[in-house]
């Protein structure tokens, strides 16, 4: 916040997920405190091929779906398969991580609002506030096409979830 940067990718883990209730907290009271919007923690990075940007360090053509995904692996095997069948490129990946301080209805606003992007796909295990989710997406819709897939139905999925991003996958309905 003191170098006035608009915002971090907190690539560490070891956070909520861990355990470590008062690091996340920390975290999220800091970017508060300094204006510093955080992506992640527990992220692997971010892709922004429009831009140039890709901190995954693989082949990521530019296209026009955002991809908003919860966790790395997914992203990663998106991308990949995207890349072996031809099909379009994204305008967009960002990694939701545990969902400190960005919030996933706030990215579903973003790209609706970018004009590179035409569609969003959305992979979570569980969300902070399920309902304004719901809601950006009901409203983004009518723009840009939202597909969301929510994992975790599974008592193994949700162990998974729990270790993975903290998210407490609770009732899926």
């Amino acid at each position: 916040g003191e170098a006035s940067v608009a915002g971090a990718i907190v690539v560490a883990a070891g956070f909520k997920e861990a355990g470590n209730q008062d690091l996340h907290y920390d975290l999220v009271s800091t970017a508060k405190a300094t204006g510093v919007r955080v992506i992640g923690p527990n992220v692997n990075g971010m892709v922004s091929p429009h831009e140039g940007l890709n901190l995954l360090d693989i082949d990521v053509p530019a296209g026009n779906v955002a991809l908003l995904l919860q966790s790395g692996n997914v992203a990663v095997d998106l991308i990949n398969e995207a890349v072996i069948r031809g099909a379009p490129g994204i305008s967009y990946y960002v990694p939701i991580g545990n969902e400190a301080e960005l919030q996933i209805y706030e990215y579903l606003r973003f790209f609706d609002k970018d004009e590179r992007t035409e569609a969003i796909a959305v992979f979570v295990e569980g969300m902070s506030d399920g309902r304004a989710v719901l809601e950006a997406a009901a409203d983004v819709a009518h723009r840009t096409p939202v597909a969301i897939i929510k994992g975790g139905r599974s008592v193994a999925a949700e162990a998974n979830a729990s270790t993975h991003t903290a998210s407490l996958v609770g009732d899926h309905d």
